[in-house]
């Protein structure tokens, strides 16, 4: 078959997918694009185009069922992964599926997924239907005990996720978690765990389980657990870290390895005691991170391999063999009005996207949509020290005025 005859599909055509599908052109394949709206731009690059809702999955088989598709684009999306699950089911395409889709998606349906495979699965409880109330889930918080940590069940980005810790904390951490649960949407109250946090991205290929890169986090204030930045060293600093982390991924997928082919990403909390994989998904992280961050640190883009793997069942992969630590870092001035901001041309910066403007008001970060609206900066150092210092000197200039 020639390269221009390989149909792939992309589902989502937002600023998360354009990438890859620019890169799928790029590689001379026939994309096929599906979004609830698309943008003129996108429809002037794919070869075709259908403007359906993600969420109707019976719609979007019976469109593309005869189109001869080899696979889906890797994508960055949500709750939706289900949607490409169903499709890979109907279709017998490679990549995930709508079971696992929806046990990653799905924080009831994850927890228990822990729970089969012998992971660790903190205390918590479920509330739902006409038990979300203030008054219902205080008691609960009082069954599950303090500190806690309250989640909506299909929230992603951190939406609605906040910490109690102290008796006079839990009013207010109700109503925040209330304002922003969706309609018929459950709630979950968990037991916090201590520990250090790290974002694992990782691939799985042909039975083959392997960790991509461990990223360390630099997580915001409490009560809000949001990452602000990331840092990547070189797998000889994490020798022992990935094994451990290594050996809890291939008991999560032991089962299923042989039937998954994608990318995937875990945040990871880790004591002495245990490994916590706190959220799953069977889908490339975020933007910022898959096509700035990762390409810089580890040598190439694991979305564009993955494209080549299911395409043509090899790797197209340069290692690395500098070691040079790389940071990720949004822009973590505190809330106000914004009075200045750094002339970026006065340092060895990699790649920044600034998106605060003189005159703008900071809100809080709660949710990950928060550090994207504040922008990045992208850089690297010979070492960790120098680069956090290089990137504090950078915060400085950012000048914010409280309110």
């Amino acid at each position: 078959m020639s390269l221009s005859k390989i149909k792939i599909l992309a589902i989502g055509t937002g600023v998360e997918q354009i990438e890859a599908i620019q890169y799928a052109k790029s590689k001379q394949f026939y994309v096929i694009a599906i979004d609830r709206v698309i943008s003129d731009f996108v429809k002037e690059i794919v070869d075709e185009f259908y403007e359906i809702d993600l969420k109707n999955e019976d719609e979007i088989i019976h469109k593309i069922k005869d189109k001869n598709i080899k696979f889906i684009i890797p994508s960055t999306i949500g709750y939706l992964l289900k949607t490409i699950g169903s499709i890979n089911d109907t279709l017998n395409l490679p990549g995930v599926t709508k079971e696992m889709a929806l046990k990653m998606t799905v924080k009831s349906k994850y927890s228990e997924f822990l729970k089969t495979r012998s992971l660790f699965n903190p205390k918590k409880q479920v509330i739902e239907g006409e038990n979300i109330t203030a008054k219902y889930i205080k008691g609960i918080i009082r069954n599950v005990g303090l500190p806690c940590i309250l989640k909506p069940e299909k929230g992603s980005g951190s939406r609605g996720v906040i910490s109690i810790f102290k008796k006079n904390e839990i009013i207010d951490a109700v109503q925040y978690s209330l304002e922003n649960l969706l309609s018929n949407e459950a709630l979950i109250i968990e037991q916090y765990i201590e520990g250090v946090e790290y974002g694992v991205d990782f691939q799985i290929k042909q039975g083959n389980i392997q960790i991509i890169a461990i990223r360390d986090k630099i997580m915001s204030d409490l009560p809000y657990r949001q990452e602000v930045g990331y840092i990547y060293e070189f797998d000889d600093t994490k020798v022992e870290l990935k094994k451990r982390i290594g050996e809890e991924l291939y008991r999560a997928f032991e089962n299923e390895k042989n039937d998954l082919c994608c990318i995937g990403n875990i945040d990871v909390i880790i004591n002495e005691k245990f490994v916590y994989f706190v959220e799953m998904s069977l889908r490339p992280a975020g933007l910022g991170i898959m096509y700035n961050f990762l390409p810089l640190a580890i040598g190439y883009n694991p979305v564009h391999n993955m494209i080549n793997m299911l395409a043509f069942g090899e790797e197209n992969v340069k290692k690395l063999t500098r070691n040079n630590v790389v940071g990720m870092f949004y822009l973590d001035v505190p809330p106000g009005k914004v009075q200045s901001l750094p002339d970026l041309d006065k340092f060895v910066v990699v790649k920044s996207e600034i998106n605060l403007n003189i005159g703008d008001i900071v809100e809080p970060i709660k949710t990950g949509q928060d550090t994207i609206n504040r922008g990045y900066i992208l850089l690297e150092s010979t070492n960790r020290k120098q680069l956090y210092k290089n990137y504090k000197k950078i915060l400085e200039e950012i000048e914010v005025e409280k309110m």
